[in-house]
């Protein structure tokens, strides 16, 4: 065996091998950046000694050495003993050597005397197990063969995430001198490592688990201990959120620009000057551990951005609103998104001062005043114009939760996604389609573009290879399940079965209502103007309503001189009953002052079954077609108001009660929040009770959930004489961030109110949440290369769900343009006998019973509803609706 003789001579033989390898390369040199910082644990301060030995392994490891941050070069040591033989091999090769290499040596001499290891006990987390995924997978429906926007990602056996604790003797406060000092440790761990001024993360375990090195602090020349302790190997849960980090990386390293999660390509921009917008190509990318492993999510996206800036629409709205334009500012700007470019930050606008411009003063960071004009000017290099414009008021949330300010300038400041009048114009919507509405061969072709965009860049490569990790070619190609059709029932025993587009129009327009209930005592309140059109809307009503089995009688026509909100509410007051089962009131244009205030008197104060209606839609001077298929939605409508059902399907088990949840969230006025609870009230899933509370800012939720259960299960006993032995709520609204609250919590309390019904009530409870926008696609595989959307009535319930959870894909509804977005459901708790097959069902049944569509929706009908309930109670009347409405869908 060699002795310490041996360590130099194979010190030598380790350089001699590195100079053929490098063979005058460029010795290209890259300092330690700044990550994002991960989670951090402080643990105890572990004196530590080292062996020599160890560094030939690590440099045979790791053969790229960094520069210190401040870019001073290495100071030679007086050689000694094996360093005198390693000083001696440099100087006989110093003309063969490039400058990269030579740094290299000696950034290696310097701190070998100066590193110390210590056999003292581990102090170690012992390694966490890899928990076995869960596995919860159905069996019922027709196997078919689908592709997923994700990809595989496989992790070097040999190398992971190795989390080490670093800490500093004395403590070095500044982050910009702790990374420098790691900077000059290179030789003992390599330049592939992540650093967030506590905890090193590295892609191989080093062979001692504790070190301590002799440093020189970089800014005053005083000596720093620098320890190193080993804590833990990091299972695929715990490190996602560091591949996440490391791919933000890659995203900067392919020119991606990045706005909130998603990163996009500005150079190429598809403009539309005729509208004063461009869009923004870009991907939404995100790493996570799932039932087949650590995969990929690549999902194609848009931005749509307004040319105009915020100052140029204040002009405008100053010369349209006069003396009120500060008033219409204020509503249309506040809650909304905004871009500033100068750092491509997205802000929300949560007030405007109007006291304030860019002359007036703040205080810097270095405690002196200085005006927002020369702020931007040192900050940004960017000239304000306008000296008398406002300023936005935009307040942030840091990562310690603390609420901080920040004042923008509307002239730099460039409007996001689009205004209701952009919505409502058809050639808007047409062009800005073109680019937006992807189908599934256009977002395979974007994803294996991005794909090989990651191989063929050098950087993005080595930074996978240095942390063992390597991408797939291709997407996924797994086996999905298409359940089977349903059967709709219409009044007069009528069967509808579906085929593989679930739409049922034409026969809910011809075929008799499930329930129908006669139309009396209704009247219609409108402008004089529109008389002739309200005439034809009755016969036309009294038509078409006949042969779906409804019998109305003629209403009586309150017409009004003017259309100011007065007049409506005056007509109205006066002319509403005790008997008045019915109000219409037509609008000779869309105000949503007036709407707001009709449905408050409808809803809250004189609590009657009302509906609104615009002129132009009732209107046959143009299309008659059309109009009739209006008008007979809106029968189909009141029908639903007033208590009836239009149709329904077959249900699997008696006696249960399922039920949906929603939130509304009020951007703009004082934080409110609405939460609405539907649950059905018979077997057949065609009666349903609706609930709401109102929630103050800060307020939880689960109180006005909580008491809209119980609310519920009465109510239920008294339509039914029993209570139901299933109830299975679904969930909406809840996004990644709020699951361990609602799993933890919300869950636990909703259980506590089965004990205040009876001691010994216990019905199974299932809790499924309902996830709408996520990022996955499912594309159905055609011949050869070519997908296309896949059936209503997919499911994908492996490899690509959550590894921890329950859960699963379902592709409930149809689309004709663009792609179909699934919806994700995750079975949060599950009480019941209800098996995947039986749960994965129930959920695509509850899609075709929502009475607004005749045809199968994203979420399940009871979600929906309470969708509707939340967005008219929070954006137009604003306190709870009157009891009396609560059995009917007053609200569709």
């Amino acid at each position: 065996m060699a002795g310490r003789g041996g360590r130099g001579e194979a010190l030598l033989k380790f350089l001699e091998q590195k100079q053929k390898l490098l063979g005058g390369g460029d010795g290209a040199e890259q300092k330690l950046q700044e990550p994002d910082p991960l989670p951090t644990g402080r643990g105890p301060v572990v004196e530590v000694l080292g062996r020599g030995a160890r560094l030939i392994q690590l440099l045979s490891e790791k053969d790229k050495v960094m520069e210190r941050e401040d870019g001073e070069q290495a100071v030679r040591m007086v050689p000694m003993g094996r360093a005198a033989l390693l000083a001696s091999f440099i100087e006989k090769d110093r003309t063969k050597q490039t400058n990269g290499l030579s740094n290299t040596i000696n950034s290696i001499v310097k701190p070998m005397s100066k590193m110390s290891t210590e056999n003292t006990e581990s102090t170690s987390k012992p390694q966490e197990e890899e928990k076995p995924p869960v596995i919860m997978k159905g069996e019922k429906g027709t196997r078919v063969e689908v592709s997923a926007n994700y990809i595989d990602i496989k992790i070097d056996p040999n190398q992971g995430i190795f989390e080490y604790l670093v800490q500093f003797e004395p403590d070095v406060e500044a982050r910009k001198m702790r990374f420098s000092l790691m900077n000059d440790l290179v030789y003992a761990i390599g330049d592939t490592r992540s650093f967030d001024g506590s905890v090193l993360y590295l892609p191989f375990k080093l062979k001692e688990d504790k070190y301590a090195f002799d440093c020189t602090h970089p800014g005053d020349g005083s000596d720093v201990k620098v320890k190193i302790t080993y804590k833990r190997k990091h299972i695929m849960d715990g490190h996602v959120h560091f591949y996440n980090v490391l791919f933000r990386r890659i995203m900067k390293m392919l020119n991606f620009v990045q706005i909130q999660r998603n990163h996009f390509i500005p150079s190429a921009a598809h403009p539309f000057p005729q509208h004063k917008l461009e869009v923004w190509p870009g991907y939404a990318t995100v790493i996570e551990a799932y039932e087949g492993g650590l995969k990929l999510c690549v999902h194609s996206t848009t931005r749509v951005l307004r040319t105009q800036t915020v100052l140029q629409r204040i002009s405008e709205i100053q010369r349209g609103a006069g003396g009120e334009w500060r008033m219409a500012a204020w509503n249309e700007f506040i809650g909304s998104s905004i871009l500033t470019r100068y750092n491509n930050k997205i802000y929300r606008v949560d007030d405007i001062e109007f006291s304030k411009n860019p002359l007036s003063t703040f205080e810097n960071n270095e405690g002196k005043m200085i005006s927002f004009k020369d702020y931007y000017q040192q900050r940004y290099s960017l000239e304000i114009r306008d000296n008398r414009q406002p300023l936005l008021l935009s307040k942030m949330k840091r990562k310690d939760q603390v609420v901080m300010s920040v004042c923008l300038i509307p002239e730099f400041c460039y409007l996001t996604g689009l205004t209701d009048d952009m919505r409502n114009d058809f050639r808007v919507m047409k062009d800005l389609g073109a680019v937006s509405k992807l189908d599934a061969n256009e977002r395979q072709r974007a994803l294996k573009t991005f794909i090989n965009n990651i191989r063929d860049n050098e950087k993005a490569s080595k930074l996978l290879n240095d942390w063992g990790l390597r991408i797939d070619n291709t997407p996924l190609r797994l086996e999905g399940r298409v359940a089977d059709h349903e059967t709709i029932f219409f009044g007069q025993n009528k069967e509808v079965p579906l085929n593989a587009d679930p739409n049922w129009n034409r026969q809910c327009t011809s075929y008799h209502m499930l329930n129908v209930v006669d139309l009396n005592h209704w009247f219609i309140v409108h402008t004089q103007n529109d008389s002739q059109c309200v005439n034809e809307f009755v016969m036309k009503f009294i038509e078409f309503a006949g042969k779906m089995g409804m019998r109305v009688q003629q209403p009586n026509l309150i017409p009004l001189p003017n259309d100011r909100s007065e007049s409506y509410l005056k007509a109205l007051k006066s002319n509403i009953t005790d008997h008045t089962r019915l109000v219409v009131v037509v609008f000779r244009s869309a105000r949503d002052d007036m709407y707001s205030a009709v449905k408050k008197l409808c809803c809250v104060e004189r609590p009657v079954a009302s509906q609104v209606i615009l002129s132009k839609t009732i209107s046959s001077s143009k299309n008659t077609s059309k109009t009739n298929s209006c008008v007979q939605k809106i029968a189909l409508q009141i029908n639903c108001k007033l208590g009836g059902a239009l149709w329904s399907i077959k249900v699997p088990f008696k006696n249960a009660m399922i039920c949906g949840i929603d939130t509304y969230h009020d951007a703009k006025g004082d934080g409110k929040s609405v939460g609405a609870f539907v649950c059905s009230l018979n077997s057949a899933l065609t009666r349903w009770f609706s609930l709401v509370t109102i929630q103050t800012k800060g307020e939880e939720l689960i109180e006005g959930l909580r008491t809209s259960l119980y609310s519920s299960l009465k109510k239920y006993y008294e339509i039914n004489k029993t209570y139901p032995n299933t109830i299975v709520i679904f969930r909406d609204g809840v996004g990644d961030g709020q699951l361990g609250h609602v799993i933890s919590f919300e869950i636990e309390q909703l259980k506590n109110v089965m004990p205040n019904i009876s001691p010994d009530y216990s019905p199974e409870l299932a809790v499924i949440i309902c996830q709408k926008r996520i990022n996955t696609r499912i594309y159905s595989a055609l011949r050869g290369c070519q997908f296309g959307n896949p059936m209503p009535g997919t499911i994908l319930d492996h490899s690509i769900t959550r590894r921890n959870l329950y859960d699963f894909f379902l592709v409930s509804q149809h689309v004709r343009e663009g792609t179909v977005t699934p919806t994700h459901y995750i079975v949060a708790y599950n009480s019941s006998r209800l098996k995947p097959d039986h749960i994965q069902r129930l959920t695509y049944k509850m899609c075709h019973l929502y009475y607004n569509w005749p045809g199968t929706i994203r979420v399940p009908a009871p979600c929906q509803y309470a969708h509707k309930l939340a967005y008219l109670v929070g954006q137009n009347i604003h306190k709870e609706p009157s009891k009396s409405l609560q059995d009917k869908l007053f609200y569709l």
